[in-house]
């Protein structure tokens, strides 16, 4: 017999039930659910059907070959995903409080941000808040965004354009792209590199999934000179790009401040001609405003280059 009272009903479920409710939920299998939280499956399927029946509601369709969210599995999801962070939130405030820092904010941020940007950030912060604790997530920019959306994350640091529903933008970096090549390359001993120069060159690109409307500004650059990009090698960071450009595989197009991983093997040149900047996004929802929040977005509008507003994405003519 379903529980209807609301109340009666918080009062019967507990974190269990709701961080296997969403291993199950994001990983669409519970054997791999299992696994992933350290369980064997059967007290994880009891737990679920536990779940269900004081919701009074089936939330997964589950069939020989598949699960499937229900209606009310996918309304379920997001309200609890929420819960589980805010109680992260309020036991790490807990904790951070014992140790003399009232606040806690959490920073979101892609490798290349940690390369020019967020540290400037981060250093002037720390310096102004220091009874602040700091959570620092790395990840790529989809990452960061789903994080955002799902507010595990008070702020996230990505490569722009961006866009979003629910967020706002601040951009608070530009810098120049440059072409990265083996260092034996013939364009290696150039000064500066017409995009035109790159055709037919294999490339080497990180996948479009994991930040599109970046991938796309490098792409149309590479068009607007004539040309679409060879991809041969893609990866997810710029470490591993630059050691398959130093492995001579391929060339890439970066942002400036890729150089500050000096990785040996690889030669930076600027791009010759019309000049396309990458953008750096701050990116905050407005409806989780807080002290440490607000603290944070001041000083990384103050940056070199910062300018509220929202990223467009368009490519200089």
């Amino acid at each position: 017999m379903p529980t209807t009272d609301t109340h009666d009903i918080w009062m019967h479920i507990t974190l269990r039930h709701l961080r296997y409710f969403v291993a199950v939920a994001e990983e669409l299998h519970f054997s791999r659910a299992a696994r992933r939280l350290n369980v064997s499956q059967p007290p994880l399927s009891q737990q679920i059907r536990q779940l269900e029946d004081i919701v009074g509601s089936a939330l997964f369709v589950r069939t020989s070959r598949r699960v499937q969210l229900t209606s009310a599995g996918l309304a379920f999801l997001d309200g609890t995903r929420r819960s589980l962070a805010e109680v992260a939130r309020t036991l790490a405030a807990a904790q951070h409080a014992a140790h003399g820092e009232r606040d806690m904010l959490r920073v979101g941020f892609t490798d290349s941000a940690a390369l020019g940007g967020l540290v400037e950030i981060l250093r002037t912060y720390r310096v102004a808040y220091p009874d602040v604790h700091l959570d620092l997530i790395e990840g790529t920019s989809q990452a960061q965004l789903d994080a955002l959306e799902r507010d595990t994350v008070d702020v996230a640091l990505v490569r722009g354009p961006v866009a979003s529903v629910t967020a706002r933008t601040i951009i608070v970096r530009r810098e120049p792209f440059e072409a990265a090549v083996p260092a034996d390359h013939p364009l290696a001993k150039r000064r500066g590199v017409p995009l035109a120069a790159l055709r037919g060159q294999p490339f080497v690109l990180f996948p479009r999934h994991l930040a599109p409307a970046f991938h796309d500004v490098v792409t149309a650059m590479c068009r607007r000179a004539g040309f679409s990009p060879e991809v041969r090698h893609e990866s997810a960071d710029y470490q591993t790009m630059l050691s398959l450009v130093a492995a001579g595989l391929g060339v890439t197009i970066v942002p400036a401040s890729v150089r500050n991983l000096g990785r040996i093997g690889v030669e930076f040149r600027p791009l010759a001609g019309p000049k396309v900047m990458a953008e750096l996004a701050l990116m905050y929802r407005p409806a989780r405003l807080s002290r440490a929040l607000e603290a944070f977005i001041a000083i990384a509008s103050m940056a070199p280059g910062g300018r509220r507003g929202t990223s467009t994405g368009m490519i200089p003519r």
